[in-house]
């Protein structure tokens, strides 16, 4: 009896350890078959590098090496465009080509005296009287061109701007309005197109107060340009009234200018003291009064003594009644 016991027992553990044994044998290939996965993954990661590579070979040669011409193109416009200003200073060379604005007294009418020196001016008038203006000494600080009055003597403008052009002296152009004692008749626009064809040869330019509307274009070329404007008002056939006079000096203020010009025909000796009251009333401003007439040397000598900054003359012919020539002033005036 013990002996069946021990092989039933023998048999018996035997049996847990066949089990133990199937268990371990099918727990193995189940590792190998996840250690197999990872191969396989590996394997199928491959052919995705090999992908990448092909897809990497088709790009080579799709590399344009050969975009130079449009970039030669834009370089050249960028060069055009840069040229197309340098261009533009060349033609149009105006500012070093013009003559320089020629200082024709400023310094002199600020001195430290309550009156100062007046600015002679010269008058020209004929074509002969142009040659003035490449003379080596004239009587003058400052000559006026009267463009009104060449035209009319038929003095072509061409030959007016090449004498301009010429100029060894300061210039003040003036073309006159006929109804304040101009000699020629303008037509419509004609003014400002000669006006504009002759400024850029002159340092100075004589505008109407009441033409102003009708030369706006040419008023803010002036003050663009740094000419030296002179405002005037004329009174020719009759002496201005003071209320006149009041009216001149209100709507002056309305306009900046470097002088003030006020010419009036002088009747009688209180005409003149009109003039003289208007400049000692208004000191603030630079004035140019002078009297019209037979009394017009002796009413320029006693305004230029009281502060009137400009005293006209003729160089060739007079250009109001009662003018006297430059010689004569210096003479006077001492």
């Amino acid at each position: 009896m013990p002996p069946r016991k021990t092989a039933s027992s023998k048999s018996s553990a035997s049996k847990p350890a066949t089990k133990k044994t199937s268990t371990a044998s099918r727990r193995r290939p189940a590792r190998k078959q996840a250690a197999a996965k990872p191969a396989s993954s590996s394997k199928a990661e491959k052919p995705k590098k090999s992908v990448a590579k092909k897809s990497s070979r088709p790009a080579e040669p799709v590399k344009p090496p050969k975009p130079q011409a449009p970039k030669k193109s834009s370089a050249k416009k960028t060069s055009a465009t840069k040229q197309k200003p340098q261009q533009a200073k060349h033609r149009s060379p105006q500012p070093k080509a013009k003559p320089k604005r020629l200082d024709f007294g400023a310094q002199k009418l600020a001195g430290s005296n309550v009156f100062p020196a007046p600015l002679l001016i010269g008058c020209l008038k004929t074509e002969a009287g142009l040659d003035q203006l490449q003379a080596a000494n004239v009587p003058a600080d400052l000559i006026e061109v009267r463009v009104d009055e060449l035209l009319q003597a038929n003095v072509k403008l061409s030959a007016i701007e090449q004498a301009l052009r010429k100029r060894r002296h300061p210039v003040l152009l003036t073309a006159r309005a006929a109804n304040e004692g101009g000699a020629y008749n303008w037509q419509k626009g004609e003014r400002t197109k000669v006006l504009f064809q002759l400024m850029d040869h002159a340092d100075a330019l004589d505008l109407e107060l009441e033409h102003l509307p009708q030369l706006k274009r040419v008023h803010e070329a002036a003050i663009t340009e740094e000419l030296s404007l002179i405002l005037s008002v004329h009174s020719i056939q009759h002496p201005a009234s003071n209320e006149q006079l009041r009216t001149w000096m209100h709507e002056f203020q309305q306009h900046e200018a470097f002088v003030y010009k006020i010419a009036m025909r002088l009747n009688q000796q209180s005409d003149l003291h009109q003039l003289v009251d208007a400049l000692l009333r208004n000191p603030h401003r630079r004035w140019a009064l002078m009297g019209l007439g037979p009394d017009a040397p002796k009413s320029r000598l006693v305004l230029t003594g009281l502060g009137s900054v400009l005293v006209y003359g003729y160089l060739d012919k007079p250009t109001a009644p009662g003018q006297p020539s430059t010689r004569q002033l210096i003479k006077a005036l001492g």
